[in-house]
């Protein structure tokens, strides 16, 4: 059996941050303002299954919380939730529910391995947030950024994503007190594009960090990002740090689809 010993675990993101990271944040801002017809709706997602989707779906809202594995009902509906582009404020507090439900579920190594990547959860969960206005986004800012300190095994390559949507939820906020910790963001996640290189966990899809994972359809949501809130030069932040954020945002564009 091959030794693992010379693996390296994810860096954990361990110094001050203004964000106080709390894992459940997120989930306990969304859950009171989720609604019974939004449940129904979610649950509708996968009819065959509706009642057991609906009750396991209110038990999360009660709980505000997942432990253990995060089951098949109501991971399916939810799942497929996650895949929606709402245009209207009732669709993306939907979809900030389910994705809120998945990166809570992430936090428990029971569920992560029947979860798909964080590229795939992060990217309509900041989008949605980010949506809903300055409370969700701080929120989901907080609930996010809690990932970069969990004790996550060597060879889990998606917090490279966790960084990148923490990046974007804070520097949609611009403060001039988040610029050392944005600038370090940066570093970090360059950083942990290397580990995954280096021990081979990058999936080698494309070119940039986008092209570390095989989890490709929320990419262009990634690149939007990018132009959005990577490139431009953000005036809450001095010349160096806008510096690392538009390499960064130019490495994810930078990403385009390998011809096979």
């Amino acid at each position: 059996m091959d030794s693992h010993s010379d693996k390296q675990s994810p860096s954990k993101f361990g110094f001050p941050t203004n964000f106080e990271s709390f894992r459940s944040a997120l989930l306990s801002f969304i859950c009171p303002r989720v609604t019974d017809a939004d449940l129904v709706q979610i649950a509708s997602n996968d009819m065959p299954d509706f009642e057991l989707h609906l009750n396991a779906l209110h038990a999360i809202r009660g709980s505000m919380k997942v432990v253990g594995r995060l089951d098949w009902n109501p991971k399916e509906a939810i799942e497929l939730e996650r895949w929606e582009k709402p245009i209207s404020a009732e669709g993306h507090r939907r979809r900030l529910f389910a994705c809120a439900i998945l990166a809570d579920a992430y936090f428990e190594e029971a569920s992560r391995d029947y979860l798909h990547s964080l590229s795939d959860i992060l990217a309509p969960l900041v989008d949605s947030a980010v949506c809903l206005g300055n409370d969700a986004r701080t929120q989901a800012l907080r609930s996010v950024s809690a990932l970069l300190e969990a004790p996550f095994p060597w060879w889990e390559d998606s917090l490279v994503f966790a960084g990148l949507a923490t990046i974007v939820l804070c520097v949609a906020a611009a403060n001039a007190e988040d610029d050392e910790t944005a600038s370090r963001l940066c570093d970090w996640v360059t950083a942990e594009q290397a580990r995954a290189q280096q021990e081979k966990l990058a999936a080698d899809t494309g070119s940039g960090v986008l092209g570390t994972t095989c989890f490709k359809p929320y990419h262009s949501l990634w690149q939007k990002f990018a132009r959005e809130y990577l490139l431009s030069e953000n005036a809450a932040y001095g010349r160096s740090t806008n510096e690392k954020l538009r390499a960064l945002g130019n490495d994810m564009l930078s990403w385009s689809e390998q011809k096979t």
